[in-house]
C-alpha cells in the first residue's frame, strides 16, 4: 500500500446496488431481477460465479469515502448512460480532501477521452505531477539511512 501514490479512475461505479438496478432497466427487465441477484450474490456466490459473499448493498458512496486513504482522481460523465456518473459525483463531494473530479456533459462509458482528450490529459497530468511532487516532499523530508548510520 505504501507503493500507492493515489487512485485514477475512469467511469468507476460506485454504487453497486444502484447500477444492477439500472442495468436491470437499462435491459427492460423488472427491478426484481437487480435485486435477486443482489440477494443470490451475498448468500449464494457460486451461482454467481463468485468465490466468497458480497454484500452489494454496502458498496456505496458513503462507504467507499470513509474507507479512501488516497488521492483519487475520478473522470466522470454525465452522458454515461453505461454507468451513470451520479453515484461518482456523491462520493467526490464526500471527500473533497481527497477526491479530484473531472465532470464533463458529454461522452459514453469510458471514453471520455475520446469526446475531451485535451481536458482529460490535462487533468491527469496536473493530477500526478502534484501526486509526483508530494512523493518526492516526503521522500525529502524522511531521515536517511547511510550504512555508516545503520551499523558502521
Amino acid at each position: 500500500r505504501e507503493q500507492l501514490l493515489g487512485l485514477i479512475l475512469e467511469s468507476p461505479v460506485i454504487d453497486w446496488s444502484g447500477i444492477l438496478e439500472h442495468q436491470a432497466q437499462r435491459s427492460r427487465l423488472p427491478g426484481v431481477v437487480a435485486r435477486i441477484g443482489s440477494y443470490i450474490m451475498s448468500k449464494w456466490p457460486t451461482l454467481a460465479g463468485l468465490s466468497s459473499p458480497i454484500n452489494v448493498r454496502s458498496l456505496t458512496a458513503e462507504r467507499f469515502a470513509a474507507f479512501l486513504r488516497l488521492p483519487t482522481l475520478l473522470h466522470v460523465s454525465s452522458a454515461d448512460t453505461f454507468v451513470p456518473g451520479s453515484p461518482a459525483i456523491r462520493f467526490a463531494t464526500l471527500r473533497p480532501d481527497l477526491v479530484t473530479i473531472n465532470h464533463v456533459d458529454i461522452g459514453e462509458h469510458v471514453k471520455i477521452w475520446n469526446v475531451h482528450p485535451d481536458t482529460r490529459e490535462a487533468t491527469t497530468e496536473a493530477f500526478v505531477q502534484k501526486l509526483l511532487a508530494g512523493a518526492e516532499k516526503n521522500q525529502a523530508s524522511r531521515p536517511s539511512s547511510s550504512p555508516s548510520e545503520v551499523g558502521g
